[in-house]
């Protein structure tokens, strides 16, 4: 596949309200990556108008037909100029030059041109957890290259990272969409890493796999999300380690 770059200047928005909340969360089926929004932070206006110089991932050998691949890539585009819910169906159409009907044809209504969009996003990057993965013997290592693997995939595309941290996770759909189900994807990843540490014995038997699970998830969404926010840089050396030192000794069997 191959992935084109498109520098984006974002413009002024008018200040919107903002509403954070935290989501349900139940034992090993909670999705931990759907426990966090920065509550009472900052609108989300001024989240996506403080992002000056960012870059749009587009994807113009995704499946289907080209106009669908121009919607898509449209809203990519429009996504990086202005939030969500300021951009019309309209406006879509006149950027990808398309007739506004397939929009609604192809993905049913805007946000689920949005889901399509996402997904198509974190693809990408459940399949790099993966090769990452594959490339691991040690669970534990497994889980410091998803850290960082997560962290870079947060720095690198900023739009997009702050879709799904904040966003999308405040629509009541969000938990039947086709990007929850990727989600779901990468988390069962990381579950099953954490059970074969305590199979192996590198990790503790006596810590719920799927608590540690939401801590691990829980840590690298908090310690972007500000540097996010604010365009300030992500280390993500530094994050790593310290997430990794802070939990997993904490964890490990050191019997």
């Amino acid at each position: 596949m191959v992935f084109v770059y498109v520098n984006i200047t974002y413009k002024k928005i008018d200040p919107r309200s903002f509403n954070s909340s935290y989501e349900k969360i139940d034992s090993e089926s909670a999705q931990p990556m759907a426990v966090l929004t920065y509550l009472g932070f900052c609108k989300f206006d001024v989240i996506m108008a403080k992002l000056k110089n960012s870059s749009v991932k587009q994807f113009p050998n995704s499946e289907g037909p080209p106009g669908r691949i121009k919607i898509a890539n449209a809203l990519r585009e429009l996504l990086a100029e202005k939030d969500f819910n300021s951009i019309t169906t309209s406006e879509i159409s006149s950027k990808s030059g398309v007739n506004e009907a397939l929009i609604y044809r192809y993905f049913g209504d805007k946000r689920g041109l949005l889901h399509q969009v996402l997904k198509e996003h974190l693809d990408e990057f459940v399949q790099r957890i993966s090769l990452d993965f594959k490339g691991k013997a040690s669970a534990l290592n497994k889980l410091r290259k998803m850290i960082r693997s997560s962290i870079e995939f947060y720095d690198q595309d900023r739009v997009f990272s702050k879709m799904l941290l904040i966003e999308v996770r405040n629509y009541p759909g969000y938990f039947e969409s086709e990007t929850y189900m990727t989600i779901k994807q990468y988390t069962n990843m990381v579950l099953a890493a954490i059970k074969e540490g305590m199979s192996s014995g590198e990790i503790r038997k006596d810590v719920s796999p799927a608590f540690l699970r939401q801590m691990v998830l829980g840590a690298i969404e908090h310690m972007v999300l500000p540097a996010l926010i604010h365009n300030s840089k992500i280390d993500v050396y530094e994050y790593q380690k310290e997430i990794s030192r802070v939990i997993f000794e904490g964890i490990q069997n050191t019997n």
